[in-house]
């Protein structure tokens, strides 16, 4: 997640009221990661692993939707506050932000079933994350990469 995050700040060149607000709401999840993550350590593999699994996919489906507002926020403002990003790195910024939520909430579901797919398709999203980091992509994404 500070991966990301200082990925799109050193693109923005202007800030406003809603790039403050959506990302003084993101820095407040990422101090809260550490909970959720004990908490799925703490009780992965006993009764309680799959309602653990399931606030640890949760908490992700609501940082996914604090990097939307994020990304939202700079997107539109009136000042153009993304530099050097052209419509088409946005709009994969979109579709990577939307196919991230669908997946957390499927991962979130899946714990009914099973931490361990819950923890899995995580881990995944971790990669699928993580990826344009190794790629020197100039894509800002969503999650604990």
């Amino acid at each position: 997640m500070w991966v990301n995050h200082h990925r799109l700040f050193t693109r923005l060149h202007h800030m406003d009221g809603r790039i403050l607000a959506a990302n003084g709401f993101l820095l407040l999840l990422v101090t809260v990661c550490p909970f959720p993550t004990a908490l799925a350590a703490e009780y992965l593999g006993q009764p309680a692993g799959r309602l653990a699994a399931a606030v640890y996919a949760g908490y992700f489906v609501v940082v996914n939707l604090a990097f939307n507002f994020l990304i939202e926020a700079a997107a539109r403002s009136r000042h153009g506050a993304l530099h050097g990003l052209d419509a088409a790195v946005i709009r994969r910024l979109r579709w990577q932000l939307r196919f991230g939520f669908v997946a957390y909430v499927v991962a979130a579901v899946s714990a009914i079933w099973s931490a361990w797919v819950c923890i899995g398709i995580c881990a995944a999203l971790w990669v699928f994350w993580a990826r344009d980091l190794f790629r020197g992509a100039p894509a800002i994404t969503a999650s604990a990469a």
